[in-house]
């Protein structure tokens, strides 16, 4: 008898210290997580930021030649298409020639924001795309501008 009363309360005081630590583990593990993507996303603020510094512009759109595939990407609410100076043969930047950098939400996985660089056939920068950020928010990817016609990025 004394043993079941025993067992049962050593069972209550175990249930209620695995509930308490259980909390805490979903506690720090949910900070560790918030923590997580506001570090992505400042680091992807700050990538933004310095290639607007580093850009030509802030374009409407793409020149179609020499860039095909980034002419169906727009300066609005949901994409950034900057103009930044190509790279020569020793990998100057130059003003010759122009690259164009797009930062979307990617189609396929709209939690990501990724940089799209579209070359011209005489740079030498890489092209191709980049996930800068994971986890985005379910309302989406919004940019805004400091004036109507886009030049201004914040």
């Amino acid at each position: 008898m004394e043993i079941m009363v025993v067992v049962t309360l050593l069972a209550a005081v175990s249930f209620v210290i695995y509930t308490v630590y259980s909390a805490q583990i979903k506690l720090f593990v949910n900070q560790v997580a918030r923590i997580d993507v506001s570090s992505q996303n400042q680091i992807a603020i700050n990538e933004i930021k310095k290639q607007i510094r580093e850009s030509v512009a802030t374009v409407t759109t793409c020149p179609n030649p020499p860039h095909p595939a980034c002419a169906g990407y727009t300066t609005n609410n949901q994409n950034l298409v900057l103009q930044t100076f190509g790279l020569d043969a020793s990998g100057d930047p130059t003003d010759a020639f122009f690259d164009y950098i797009v930062y979307t939400q990617n189609p396929a996985d709209p939690t990501q924001l990724i940089r799209k660089t579209f070359v011209d056939p005489s740079s030498t920068r890489q092209a191709g795309d980049k996930i800068i950020a994971t986890e985005l928010a379910p309302i989406g990817l919004s940019f805004s501008y400091n004036d109507s016609d886009r030049t201004k990025v914040t």
